[in-house]
């Protein structure tokens, strides 16, 4: 799986004409991966064009979909597949799907879907992750383990492709007439556009008031800091990613991953805490906190498979990706131990850290 992740890596690192389109075609594959819509094929398997197009339409409201600006609305470089599909200008096309009624945005929509295959397929950019069939991509069984078992780190990394060629097209967007102050300058933005659209955007129902609620809930509104036990009330309760953000974006925020914090011990650490793993000292308290709280884990469980997106982050999917991460990323990892600060990870205590996160899957 190693060299799966090496030869996709290495395929998304240049540039192509296709650009946004390419990249969204390896979620949508994996998507269809996740939902179990691929078939065996010899030694390997094959997900179907038909379906790679039906994601990438799941994704093309929100992709084309107008931001709001400082003057006006417009779109970003979400749509610049476009440009290789029609004589129009990008700005354009942009304005025509910010003012469309609904009936035109679906034919808009339509139209920067097939970019895939008028684009995508037909000039053969995934060649060197898929091989091509006539209606089908094939890929073998290492890739399918690593695009269904490493969900968060390969959309995390193919996301932030996508937030940096947007940012890099509104650049350009900005020295054209039409839509005003097209500006991808904040990754935040261009990320967040790119999680909503394939699913694992940021909301209420998995972000962290939703998860501040729930712990208070069951706490009756008497709080401890996971990390420090002091109790904590109020507006000091802060709600502490354990996987930090940068680990996969907006798919670490959900009540899976917060925890109840003290101001001090969620901004501990270089540059906050925010900015590290946890050693083992901190997984051993999140273990006895859930322990704890098995009424907790519960409502944790199930707001992380009933908010009505197949692409909720479940617990069990969740937890496999943390113990993966932790076996497979060590080298130079920073880790936050609560009470001693930051340091290396010790080798010595990946085993230990392993069985606690075992431990917590299965509760």
């Amino acid at each position: 799986m190693k060299d799966a992740f090496t030869k996709l890596v290495a395929n998304t690192s240049t540039s192509s004409p296709q650009h946004v389109m390419r990249f969204l075609t390896i979620l949508a594959v994996q998507d269809c991966i996740i939902d179990g819509r691929y078939s065996k094929a010899g030694t390997g398997y094959i997900v179907e064009f038909d379906d790679i197009q039906k994601k990438l339409a799941e994704y093309a409201p929100t992709m084309l979909q107008p931001v709001k600006g400082t003057q006006n609305e417009y779109c970003y470089a979400q749509a610049d597949a476009w440009t290789n599909s029609s004589k129009k200008p990008l700005t354009i096309r942009c304005t025509e799907y910010a003012r469309a009624g609904q009936k035109d945005k679906t034919s808009l929509e339509k139209d920067w879907v097939n970019v895939f295959r008028r684009s995508v397929v037909r000039n053969k950019v995934m060649d060197d992750i898929f091989t091509q069939n006539a209606d089908s991509y094939y890929f073998d069984n290492d890739m399918r383990i690593l695009l269904d078992s490493m969900r968060v780190v390969v959309r995390s990394y193919i996301v932030n492709k996508i937030a940096a060629k947007m940012m890099a097209m509104s650049a350009v967007f900005l020295a054209e007439p039409g839509p005003v102050n097209a500006n991808m300058a904040s990754e935040s933005t261009a990320t967040g556009v790119v999680w909503d659209a394939i699913g694992l955007g940021k909301s209420v129902s998995r972000g962290t008031r939703f998860a501040k609620n729930l712990f208070l809930q069951h706490s009756h509104g008497s709080l401890s800091c996971v990390y420090c036990n002091n109790a904590i009330t109020g507006k000091n309760v802060q709600m502490d990613h354990a996987m930090p953000i940068k680990h996969g974006g907006y798919s670490c925020h959900h009540a899976g991953n917060l925890f109840p914090s003290c101001r001090s011990c969620n901004q501990s650490g270089k540059n906050g805490k925010g900015a590290n793993y946890l050693g083992l000292d901190g997984w051993i308290r999140i273990k006895d906190f859930l322990g704890n709280n098995p009424g907790l884990v519960m409502d944790m469980k199930q707001s992380m498979t009933s908010i009505g997106s197949r692409r909720q982050v479940a617990w069990m999917d969740w937890w496999d990706e943390v113990i993966h991460f932790y076996s497979n990323h060590l080298a130079g990892l920073s880790v936050w131990n609560p009470g001693s600060g930051n340091s290396q990870l010790s080798a010595a205590d990946i085993p230990a850290i392993r069985q606690i996160l075992e431990n917590i899957k299965q509760k």
